[in-house]
Formats: structure tokens, C-alpha cells, sequence
């Protein structure tokens, strides 16, 4: 199996696991994926590039929507287009780990916007 359909199933199987735990719904836009309905707090870590380098910024945030392509956060600042995030899903039994690179910011009010990520990779932490 190529490694893209390997990353497929691996949405697949968060996206089944969020089901499970949270109620979700259809956002009902005409799009690559279907989006749902999800709101529940994350610590995103921004991998952000500078002039001496790379910074890795922790944050809290509170997710808008997710699909099989990416997901959506609402969070205080702008966050430039490109910036590689890593996310750990602490609430979900495997605790998957998703890295993504933003791929919009949409100012929503005062210093809000919502963040669209789309997913990079997967890999979820051994289980014992």
C-alpha cells in the first residue's frame, strides 16, 4: 500500500474515533471533503521560520472543523501560510499525532481568525 492511501486510512480511522467520542455534523460545502462540525481543545506546537532559524511555539487552541484533508482551529493571532504545526490528540484512545502546514487564515474579528491546516502526516503512539 503507497503511502498516501496508508495516510487515507489513518483519516479515516481518526475521523471514525471523533465520531465515536464527539458529536459531529456535515458543514454541507461543496468540497474536496466533506467537512464536520468540531470543536474541542488542542495544544498545537508551530514550527515557524525565522531569520536565525526555526521557533517552536506551543499554543491552546479550540478546533472549528475537520475532514478527511485537514482541519480548522479558531485561534488569537495570524498565523503565516506555510507554517508547519504538529498536533497531538490527547483525548482520543491512540492518541494520534498529526503534522500539517497551514494552508489559510481568515480574520473573523479583533485579533480571531480561523486557521485551515492541511493534514501532512499521521502516526500514532505505540499503544501497551
Amino acid at each position: 500500500m503507497d503511502r498516501a492511501k496508508d495516510s487515507d486510512t489513518e483519516i479515516s480511522g481518526i475521523l471514525d474515533e471523533l465520531r465515536q467520542h464527539y458529536e459531529v455534523s456535515g458543514a454541507g460545502e461543496n468540497r474536496q471533503h466533506e467537512r464536520k462540525a468540531w470543536c474541542v481543545p488542542l495544544t498545537v506546537l508551530f514550527k515557524e521560520k525565522v531569520l536565525e532559524g526555526v521557533i517552536e511555539r506551543p499554543a491552546e487552541v479550540t478546533t472549528h472543523d475537520i475532514s478527511r484533508g485537514g482541519f480548522s482551529f479558531v485561534y488569537d493571532q495570524y498565523v503565516h501560510l506555510g507554517t508547519k504545526i504538529h498536533v497531538r490528540f490527547d483525548t482520543l484512545p491512540s492518541t494520534p499525532r498529526v503534522s500539517g502546514i497551514v494552508r489559510n487564515a481568515i480574520h473573523l474579528h479583533g485579533k480571531r481568525h480561523r486557521i485551515g491546516v492541511k493534514f501532512a502526516g499521521i502516526r500514532r503512539e505505540p499503544t501497551s
